[in-house]
């Protein structure tokens, strides 16, 4: 009798998990200035100290962020990958760099390997220093994205997670390569030490910085469901059907929480998944149809948009 209530237990506990429907997102909203600055959520105001982060749980659907007075309209949403975000709404730089750890008994023939793995990381950045703009070569990423992901960039150790010193590395491996974040201002404190390929230039390191590409909130790419001009559909069935699929989209962004990440789901399955048989001998439907897929997957991997308005 006891097995037979603890297999009811588990079919139980697996149809709920079935069952979850994501409703939101955490993510950290940085300041990395040495000034406090005022971030505006679906008009509740957030101050948040110099640099320093908080901590802010975005329910899926549309929302509203202000900063320095400009208002921009964002869709939060599930991805595939639902990593971490960092929201950075000063738009200054941060690194992400590469650390490297070396099984200590690694013998001299295997350096060959972790050679490459060196270049292979390699990016070519620009820095500025006494007015000069120059072209280096370093084993790191510098992004000044709004939102920032981690499933782009992989990092392992957060803001104001340290590296460790020593970490195990697997005997099948002879080295191990991982990731961690910084702000700039802290990037260039610890540069001098762990980043060697500095060595090769002839740079003022106290004076130097990355090249600032700052573009006003307003000025950064928008997402929107394309337009489709509908009268390029030759059938009235296939005109119809591409209309109802674009209210569905706008009714679709008034939901929110779990409403708004099955609806979305359900979206992209409509469109993804289409049965286009019936639409065969009306030309200009795939096509629209197919202009409304490759906007979706453009964000597959995206929790955050910026909404054209």
């Amino acid at each position: 009798m006891t097995k037979i209530k603890y297999f009811l237990i588990v079919v139980c506990s697996l149809a709920l998990v079935g069952c979850f429907v994501p409703s939101k997102i955490q993510t950290m909203i940085d300041n990395p200035t040495s000034n406090e600055i005022n971030v505006t959520i679906d008009g509740t105001e957030h101050v948040i100290p110099p640099v320093s982060k908080i901590a802010y749980s975005f329910e899926f659907g549309k929302h509203t962020l202000v900063y320095n007075q400009e208002t921009l309209n964002i869709l939060v949403k599930p991805n595939r990958k639902n990593e971490l975000n960092i929201i950075n709404p000063t738009l200054n730089n941060y690194v992400i760099m590469n650390f490297y750890f070396i099984d200590e008994k690694m013998k001299p023939a295997d350096y060959g390997m972790l050679l490459m793995s060196k270049k292979s990381s390699m990016t070519t950045v620009s820095i500025m220093y006494d007015g000069k703009v120059k072209e280096i070569e370093l084993p790191l990423s510098v992004t000044n994205d709004l939102f920032i992901d981690q499933s782009e960039y992989w990092w392992k150790y957060d803001l104001d997670k340290p590296v460790p010193e020593k970490i195990t590395i697997r005997d099948s491996t002879k080295f191990s390569t991982i990731k961690k974040i910084y702000r700039e201002a802290e990037f260039w404190k610890i540069a001098p030490e762990y980043v060697e390929e500095l060595d090769d230039y002839d740079i003022p390191l106290d004076r130097v910085r990355f090249v600032e590409r700052t573009p006003e909130l307003n000025k950064l790419p928008t997402f929107s469901i394309p337009d489709i001009a509908l009268n390029s559909i030759a059938c009235e069935q296939g005109r119809n059907d591409i209309q109802a699929k674009l209210n569905n989209w706008q009714q679709i962004l008034t939901l929110t929480g779990s409403d708004f990440s099955e609806g979305y789901k359900d979206f992209k399955s409509t469109i993804i998944d289409a049965n286009t048989e019936a639409f065969k001998n009306c030309d200009g439907y795939s096509e629209a149809l197919n202009d409304i897929a490759d906007a979706l997957e453009s964000i597959s991997d995206l929790n955050f948009v910026i909404l054209q308005e």
